[in-house]
């Protein structure tokens, strides 16, 4: 969680002066956001996504307690977290590592209650955390899909839009 902050701090210290050089921007374009999810994803090591699913049960009922306006989000959510489950459990073979990373850093993100928008303030807190796993999402879609295809789930409605063709890169 605490890499979360220092990827939040290097995001906010690229948009420090405002369009036109003047007052600090607060506003976050896509591309931070991307980066966040990028930078965040290379930093996961095998013994990272081990430390994140001893916390399952917690982060599934935190899933469970999203407010219906986030059922995109939940279902991500809950793809990700069955993704990296199966993967520890050795039952996914062909899902690249780079997806169970970005998997892993979204679901970090998620649980770190004070990331870009602190999770406590009323009908806002939750998206950021919306953004960064669709980001993810969309960055490992082909993976993803992969997942979805190996354990019969549906992938329908996981990433809403046409994919960037961009996919996720080398760290």
């Amino acid at each position: 969680m605490r890499e979360v902050e220092r990827r939040k701090s290097k995001a906010k210290s690229g948009r420090q002066k405002g369009q036109d050089g003047g007052a600090p921007s607060l506003v976050f374009e896509r591309a931070d956001l991307e980066r966040i999810v990028a930078d965040l994803a290379c930093t996961i090591a095998p013994a990272d996504v081990v430390s994140l699913m001893e916390h399952e049960a917690e982060l599934r009922a935190r899933v469970a307690a999203l407010d219906p306006r986030f059922a995109l989000l939940k279902r991500q959510l809950t793809l990700l977290l069955d993704c990296l489950r199966d993967h520890l459990a050795g039952r996914i073979q062909q899902v690249p590592y780079s997806t169970i990373a970005h998997a892993a850093a979204a679901v970090l993100y998620f649980g770190n209650e004070l990331d870009l928008l602190p999770d406590f303030l009323p009908r806002l807190g939750r998206l950021d955390d919306a953004a960064i796993v669709a980001i993810a999402c969309e960055r490992v879609a082909e993976g993803l899909r992969r997942y979805a295809r190996a354990t019969g789930r549906s992938w329908r409605g996981i990433v809403p839009l046409q994919p960037r063709r961009a996919t996720a890169g080398p760290c």
